[in-house]
């Protein structure tokens, strides 16, 4: 992709720079962040960082994280389904990522947690959110290639009592959520506790036709309990535990598109089967469901010790363990047709422990060369389990109906079989994986003052992660015949495998103080992502995939102009991928492969400006991603018949491959953007009450939704349009909001697959296109 949109797009912004420069009295706050594990300026920071505050999140009516990354250039995140598809820059999980963990890193409370399912879990009650984009693995370690999201939840207060409840109500879905917090000293100044709650129940805008109009539904309940002790002067503990569960009742996987012939014979199960995608309806004779249970527990101390010459010394430690358990049982065929049916045998099993000690403070400069240094280093480990399980159970007499739909089952099938009378007997198929592993790792940083203007970081991460694996497919004993695993590629085998990994994760970044107001930065870094085992597959075909590795280059420059009322940072960027790991679905499987190189670079710029009118704000972001694969020659063929075959090799699947060198990566929209403006203004001031109008645009550009780049899984730029209408107490200890979301009905997929064995055929992720209105009541009952 060239890269003249981002161009034009910065001399658009430069040439109201002096229109800007009317702006005099109002001057943004400065935002601290913890991006390199110490409090800093985001504008001291030589990585590109976007953050979203608690104020943005409640005035907008932010759900979810799904919600807040739409604000922020280059991230991408779907919540839906078992496990949610995050990336970054383009690169990150794909659909049905179980049990692998994701190169984009999470991180709560300071707690580094495997997998991005726990942000569906422990991200509420929020402070503040930070997207680091680029490899962070000097100081967050493996499996942060592609960057890191960093949440925050509201404190503990050991002073005062202090409270805020929000209730929100969903329409034309019945929905409500119901989210609050209170914070109290147990010992004034000593010891105080923060409890937190959310509730959120919703309609999902989805029935199942089959089964007379089932509506889906989706419960999720979560709480935390934060506790401050400030034992001494200097040193301090911190207790958080939390506890997540999530209901759905039924996986709505409506049809995206089919052929008339599949059309025809699904309607003779239920006459109100479609492809539209959009409109609500699922056609599935299962309905299904899905249920989550996951906590977490972490103790950190910090301590400050008064060590000679070294200033503002800190010895942080932090305990933390979390699990996860999620059992679920889908329709697999998704279709009326009774066929099969896609299960766990009990929960799905994540378990992970982890310790972190580190050691950082500030030091003259070595042999007096510079203004001194800053220096951070310290040590990980952890340790996991996890238990991934399918029970695949085939129901024989459908698959008859099935191939009158046009299933193509080749010479698998036995002929006539469909000639005989219905039998009622099923087939059943058990895969798991059962796996176990640990990390160990020393990291460490050093900021070097250099001069008044520049300083200099170096970050270096040495690490070794062991895993093992059992894994085991079989047919039940019970079985008379083998159809459904001839089909289905099962073949039964038991084996343990073993892998053992090294990591080193360098990082060099540069800061040039231009002016106090306008820093130049740029760093190279190197990313690491570990190798793993297949979830649960059902043949031994490829049993784990191999780790993956990134260099990635960035400049930028972070600015505060016209005395404070202009924010705007900016930075270009290019990372190469080698070994990069894919999410793969052959019709049947899905399989995790490594699909030799790829290359993103872009540009990317957020900013925020109180213009002259006092009651205005404006910001906004941009973010281009050109991802490409530099060599792919092994790749899956597109269902569509759009590829053409590679006769160097088949693909990893087995089947015929096609070479993908220079085109573009899947689920990597070209072109992300955001412009918020709102207005804050005295209402009723006899009253002390404000109102309050909000826009949001927010803009996704064209982007793949399969690895195989099938042109029906293509999907068109959207710009979804948010509109909030609010009045609250001058002191914000209340507030009223109306927001209408989704006001222009935008259409959108949070994931595509093929339907099994079915050429043509596609399912998906649907988004509730409906424009939704919710009205949000909060209140604060703020300390003295």
């Amino acid at each position: 992709m060239s890269l003249l949109r981002p161009r034009l797009s910065l001399l658009i912004i430069l040439s109201l720079l002096p229109a800007v420069a009317l702006a005099q009295g109002r001057v943004i706050e400065e935002v601290v962040v913890t991006a390199q594990k110490t409090e800093q300026s985001l504008q001291d920071v030589p990585v590109s960082i976007s953050t979203l505050g608690a104020e943005t999140v409640e005035a907008a009516g932010l759900d979810d994280v799904q919600d807040m990354v739409m604000y922020v250039p280059n991230v991408k995140f779907s919540s839906g389904g078992a496990t949610p598809v995050l990336s970054i820059r383009g690169f990150g999980s794909g659909l049905a990522g179980r049990g692998i963990e994701s190169p984009v890193g999470s991180v709560i409370d300071d707690v580094f947690y495997g997998h991005a399912s726990y942000l569906n879990d422990g991200v509420f009650d929020v402070q503040r959110m930070e997207v680091l984009r680029g490899p962070q693995g000097a100081l967050f370690g493996k499996n942060t290639i592609a960057g890191v999201l960093n949440f925050y939840t509201a404190p503990p207060n050991t002073e005062a009592v202090e409270a805020n409840l929000s209730a929100l109500y969903q329409a034309p879905i019945d929905g409500a959520k119901y989210e609050g917090g209170v914070s109290f000293p147990v010992v004034t100044d000593k010891l105080g506790a923060r409890i937190s709650f959310r509730s959120n129940r919703r309609d999902t805008g989805s029935t199942n036709s089959t089964l007379n109009d089932k509506k889906y539904t989706q419960e999720d309940y979560s709480g935390r309990l934060r506790m401050l002790w400030q034992a001494t002067d200097n040193l301090d503990f911190h207790f958080n535990y939390w506890y997540a569960t999530r209901q759905k009742n039924g996986a709505d996987r409506p049809l995206l598109k089919a052929t008339e012939q599949s059309l025809t014979e699904f309607r003779t199960h239920d006459p109100e089967v479609e492809d539209d995608g959009f409109d609500g309806n699922t056609s599935t004779d299962f309905h299904g469901f899905f249920n989550r249970r996951a906590e977490g527990t972490s103790i950190k101390s910090e301590w400050r010790p008064e060590i000679g010459g070294i200033e503002g010394a800190a010895v942080t430690a932090i305990l933390a363990k979390a699990t996860t358990q999620t059992p679920f049982d889908n329709d697999a065929d998704f279709s009326p047709i009774k066929l099969i049916n896609f299960a766990t045998a009990g929960p799905d099993v994540q378990e992970q422990e982890s310790i972190e000690i580190r050691f950082s403070g500030a030091t003259a400069a070595p042999f007096g060369w510079g203004n001194g240094t800053e220096f951070l280093v310290g040590v990980f480990g952890q340790r996991a389990e996890g238990q991934i399980s399918n029970v695949i159970t085939a129901h024989l007499d459908g698959f008859c109906d099935y191939l009158e739909a046009g299933a193509v089952v080749g010479d698998d099938f036995p002929a006539g079989a469909c000639l005989l009378p219905p039998t009622g007997e099923q087939e059943e198929l058990t895969s798991y994986t059962i796996s176990g592993g640990s990390t160990q790792a020393i990291f460490s940083q050093l900021i070097w003052y250099v001069r008044d203007d520049l300083d200099l970081t170096f970050g270096l991460r040495l690490g070794r992660e062991r895993k093992e694996a059992e894994i085991a497919s079989q047919r039940s004993p019970d079985n008379n015949s083998n159809i459904a695993a001839e089909l289905l590629n099962q073949e039964d085998f038991f084996t343990t495998r073993r892998m053992s990994e090294n990591e080193v994760s360098p990082k060099l970044a540069l800061s040039w103080h231009w002016t106090d107001e306008i820093t130049l930065w740029g760093n190279v870094t190197k990313g690491f992502k570990s190798g793993g085992f297949q979830a649960a597959p059902v043949n031994p075909t490829s049993l784990r995939f191999d780790s993956e590795n990134a260099v990635s280059a960035e400049a930028g420059i972070k600015a505060r102009l016209f005395d404070g009322s202009l924010v705007v940072n900016a930075n270009v960027y290019r990372t190469n991928f080698d070994n990069l790991q894919v999410i793969l679905f052959d019709g049947i499987n899905f399989l995790t492969q490594n699909a030799a190189e790829a290359v993103t670079q872009g540009f990317e710029l957020d900013f925020i400006w109180l213009p002259p009118w006092q009651a205005l704000t404006v910001a906004g972001s941009i973010g281009t991603t050109d991802a490409t694969y530099t060599s792919y020659d092994c790749a899956p063929l597109a269902e569509d018949g759009s590829s053409t075959e590679n006769p160097i090799c088949p693909d990893k699947t087995g089947g015929d491959g096609q070479d993908l060198e220079g085109e573009v990566v899947a689920y990597a929209p070209d072109i992300t953007a955001s412009l918020y403006p709102t207005m804050n203004f005295p209402l009723i001031p006899s009253l002390d009450i404000n109102g309050l109008i909000g826009i949001d645009l927010l803009y996704t550009g064209e982007f793949y939704l399969d690895y195989d780049l099938d042109e029906n899984t293509y999907r068109e730029p959207t710009t979804r349009v948010n509109v909030r209408f609010g009045i609250a107490a001058g002191d914000n200890s209340w507030s009223v909001i109306l927001n209408a979301k989704n006001i222009t009905g935008v259409e959108e997929l949070g994931a595509m697959i093929d339907q099994p064995l079915l050429s043509g055929n596609y399912v998906g992720f649907a988004q509730n296109s409906d424009p939704e209105y919710t009205i949000d009541f909060r209140y604060k009952f703020p300390g003295e």
